[in-house]
């Protein structure tokens, strides 16, 4: 299937003319300068910002603090955002990377940050998936759902309060249902074990529940809870039949 041509755009053109400018001048054995492209950068930011050289951050999108690194020096600046100076204050890219900051051309070419994980999900999109993120029947976090969007979840709650707060409601409920179920089987696991030690005639203690079915009950073990009840159960039963038959092992501290 043949896909429809499309023209370049303006701001296209402009950007592959610069970048093919610049390839042909590496290409060709120039050099460049840090200090003149530092130079190059200081002027292009006054320009944009008429006398006040942190508007351009603004304008072209990228932070103050990262353009104060480049202009006094800090660190290098990057092609990218080199380019968005240049689009931005009308100049070639390989006089500003000579030092020279002479009127050209330029474009509305901007700065958008790199996304570390890939390709950023359309704002528009984002709504649809949150809801039916909700709608899932193990429904996610709101982390997962974020790293799934490739955002912040700060950025999710600010621009969608609504669906947020009923993915955090639904997840929280999963949660408790999840935590629920699992004491239950643990419950019934220790029951089970209780059950073929007293057949045995066994005490119920943590070291045979170990030894008969392989759980290690431990302070902090999810089982601990439950092999108390169950333990507080023994002692009861053991006190109304036969005192001698009780349970002498102790919860482990």
């Amino acid at each position: 299937m043949d896909l429809p041509s499309r023209m370049a755009s303006c701001d296209e053109i402009w950007i592959a003319n610069q970048t093919g400018a610049l390839i042909a001048a590496v290409s060709a054995g120039r050099h460049f300068a840090a200090d003149a492209v530092r130079r190059a950068v200081c002027q292009m930011a006054m320009i944009i910002g008429a006398g006040y050289p942190y508007r351009a951050a603004k304008v072209c999108g990228f932070s103050k603090a990262r353009q104060f690194d480049w202009m006094n020096g800090t660190r290098l600046i990057k092609f990218k955002p080199l380019l968005v100076l240049c689009a931005a204050a009308g100049v070639d890219v390989v006089s500003a990377m000579q030092g020279h900051v002479w009127p050209g051309t330029g474009c509305n070419y901007r700065y958008v940050a790199r996304s570390p994980n890939g390709t950023l999900t359309p704002f528009d999109e984002r709504r649809q998936i949150l809801l039916l993120a909700a709608d899932r029947a193990e429904c996610p976090s709101l982390s997962q759902v974020a790293r799934e969007l490739n955002v912040s979840t700060r950025t999710l709650r600010k621009a969608f309060p609504e669906e947020t707060a009923l993915i955090i409601a639904r997840y929280l409920e999963r949660v408790r249902s999840d935590r629920t179920m699992r004491a239950l089987r643990t419950k019934e696991a220790l029951e089970e074990i209780v059950e073929r030690l007293h057949i045995d005639g066994r005490p119920v203690t943590a070291r045979n529940v170990w030894l008969e079915g392989g759980i290690m009950v431990t302070p902090n073990s999810r089982f601990m809870s439950a092999f108390r009840q169950l333990l507080e159960l023994d002692r009861a039963e053991s006190r109304t039949g036969n005192d001698d038959t009780g349970c002498n092992d102790v919860v482990p501290k």
